[in-house]
């Protein structure tokens, strides 16, 4: 196998990329963390104790919505390396962060973090009254 010449990437394209993967890593955490957090005190939710347990359905919306989030968040960014290594080889035009492969998980990223922290709030406001 021929040795891959080790190019240098242009600045522009590593610092989209390199936004990009901070973009997702930050969604990645605030995701995983507010999904975390809500499960732990799902038990909060029930206004009777002696009723059994009943999460609003907006709130089981909110945690499909985060978990896609997750995993388009993990898919941007094994994108992300995909770019970043194509770049690397020569193929500056991989290094654009609106090509198909990164904008596909970025987008689904994007719209269902905002449909699950959408639904989390509307689950909050119909259980204070």
């Amino acid at each position: 196998m021929p040795d891959i010449p080790d190019l240098p990437m242009s600045g522009e394209h590593t610092k989209a990329l390199e936004f990009a993967a901070d973009l997702a890593r930050q969604i990645l955490t605030v995701a995983t963390g507010i999904l975390a957090f809500t499960v732990t005190f799902a038990e909060k939710f029930d206004i009777d104790p002696a009723t059994p347990l009943a999460v609003p359905d907006s709130m089981r919306i909110a945690w499909v919505c985060f978990v896609l989030a997750v995993i388009a968040a993990i898919w941007l960014l094994m994108a992300i390396a995909g770019s970043a290594n194509a770049v690397r080889t020569g193929d500056t035009a991989a290094g654009d962060i609106m090509n198909t492969n990164t904008a596909v998980p970025a987008s689904i990223m994007c719209l269902t973090f905002i449909a699950a922290i959408s639904a989390t709030v509307f689950a909050g406001w119909s259980l204070t009254g």
